[in-house]
């Protein structure tokens, strides 16, 4: 796989290449992207083929400024007071698309998830090339998401030609996504970056919250899915994940196959925790600091997966709306599979 570096040269190639309908990947702020045209109904097919990802799933596209959206979707009014206020930036919003937008993005639907990201680096591409990348997160189906160019080489070699490195992603987790068909109706489909509270203030109204796994990944059950991240397993290291619960003995936490990779959500957890021969400890903040946990989830996830470990056992999630995106990414990592044997 060749790495591009971002510098005006590279970037040049990497647009060059998106124009004749390849597939790149690219660093967004939350999370690295498999982007290709979203025009090109060839291109994002082979975004499909590359991830291995269900047809049913949908897409967003992204754009480099909010003045160009119209073009794409259908912006009602509240649509645009949050493109006003959080673009560029990890907010997705779902809106009715307009015909130029091919149907294999949209898995048939008549909507499709748009948002501006703000990495200097795609921000350069996108203005270059004046359209739509379609780039979910540039990972084989249901895996982690990857937050360095070194998760991408790893996991898409073989499958990938080219990716750009843009540095560690700054977020670490993906967009929030809100459904804004009806905006006297929002809907949070995917808790983020961004609170529901500050989103709220802005849309002046209150959003309902859709973001529940879904109790199946199968095709029948996608006519409700209007955005990615609503399948009931994704974001899945390949080590099976368990989420504790609070007050679990320590009987039940020894139990199992040795050695076990323990998650704790602060290092003065991890400091009081009983400490056992079969428990390796990690930890994802030092203060138990949400928007650090979130920059470092997928990351701490990728390192442990490379061990031999025959479990990872998170502690309980700590309370608050801050904590949503880890509590959503957490619980559909942690869904079982139909099979052991099927792949990521």
């Amino acid at each position: 796989m060749h790495v591009f570096a971002s510098n005006p040269k590279d970037i040049q190639e990497v647009c060059q290449l998106l124009r004749k309908g390849e597939v790149v990947g690219v660093p967004t702020e939350t999370v690295y992207g498999l982007a290709a045209d979203a025009l090109h109904a060839e291109a994002v097919d082979r975004i499909f083929h590359i991830k291995g990802r269900p047809l049913h799933n949908p897409l967003i596209i992204h754009i480099g400024t909010a003045s160009s959206a119209d073009r794409y979707v259908r912006v009602n009014a509240t649509a645009q007071r949050l493109m006003d206020a959080f673009w560029p930036g990890p907010l997705t919003l779902v809106l009715p698309k307009r015909n130029c937008i091919p149907d294999n993005v949209t898995a048939g639907l008549s909507t499709v998830g748009i948002r501006c990201p703000r990495h200097p680096a795609l921000q350069k591409i996108l203005q270059c090339l004046d359209r739509p990348l379609a780039a979910p997160s540039a990972n084989p189906s249901n895996y982690l998401s990857p937050t360095r160019v070194e998760h991408v080489v790893e996991h898409l070699k073989g499958r990938l030609q080219w990716v750009l490195d843009g540095g560690p992603c700054e977020r670490g987790v993906e967009s929030t996504i809100l459904d804004l068909t009806d905006p006297q109706h929002i809907q949070l489909l995917r808790p983020g970056p961004l609170s529901l509270e500050s989103l709220e203030q802005v849309a002046g109204t209150s959003i309902a919250s859709r973001n529940e796994p879904a109790t199946s990944d199968s095709e029948d059950s996608a006519a409700a899915r209007t955005s990615p991240g609503q399948m009931a397993l994704h974001y899945s290291p390949r080590t099976p994940l368990r989420l504790l619960t609070a007050g679990a003995s320590s009987s039940a936490i020894e139990a199992g196959k040795a050695p076990v990779a323990r998650v704790h959500f602060s290092d003065q957890a991890a400091a009081h925790c009983s400490e056992s021969p079969t428990e390796h400890h990690f930890f994802l903040t030092h203060q138990e600091e949400a928007k650090e946990a979130e920059h470092n989830l997928y990351a701490l996830l990728q390192q442990i997966d490379h061990g031999d470990f025959s479990e990872i056992r998170i502690d309980p999630i700590p309370e608050g709306s801050a904590w949503n995106a880890l509590r959503d990414r957490l619980t559909r990592a942690s869904a079982r599979r139909c099979s052991p044997n099927d792949e990521r």
